[in-house]
């Protein structure tokens, strides 16, 4: 037991530490262990010297990609919003056109059968013409209505 009330155990861990890839080192002996972990911890710290404008440079580029996928995703959102209100204009435009469609194929089927009780009863001493005239007026008339 130490002065700190701390107690240095040998653990399977420090019986086998590496230093070189291709080489365990295998001690009991407690300092060389120590030394060898110093080694590879300096080692590492070196490493990492050399290396941290990269680790920088790449912790900066995966916030940028990330930042770059939260814009894209709001696009995407933005556009599917888009879509949807759309696709709900040309259903209103398109049923909106029908109903009009209809109203006229309507009106021209009552234009029709007055045309054809005309022609069928012309008894009177109304010409094609004058008829023609009255009922373009009635055709006026029903498209103010509406």
């Amino acid at each position: 037991m130490s002065d700190k009330g701390l107690e240095v155990v040998t653990s399977r861990r420090m019986k086998k530490f590496s230093v070189n890839e291709n080489k365990p080192v295998v001690s009991e002996n407690k300092s060389t262990v120590i030394e060898s972990r110093g080694k590879a911890v300096s080692k590492l710290q070196d490493t990492i010297a050399d290396n941290f404008g990269d680790m920088i440079s790449l912790a900066n580029d995966l916030m940028e990609i990330k930042k770059m996928k939260v814009q894209s995703e709001a696009v995407l959102a933005k556009m599917k919003e888009d879509r949807e209100t759309l696709i709900a204009e040309a259903e209103a435009y398109a049923k909106k056109k029908n109903a009009d469609t209809s109203s006229v194929v309507e009106r021209m089927k009552i234009i029709q059968e007055m045309m054809r009780d005309f022609y069928q009863h012309n008894n009177s001493s109304m010409s094609g013409e004058d008829f023609s005239k009255v009922i373009s007026e009635i055709v006026t008339q029903m498209g103010r209505l509406d």
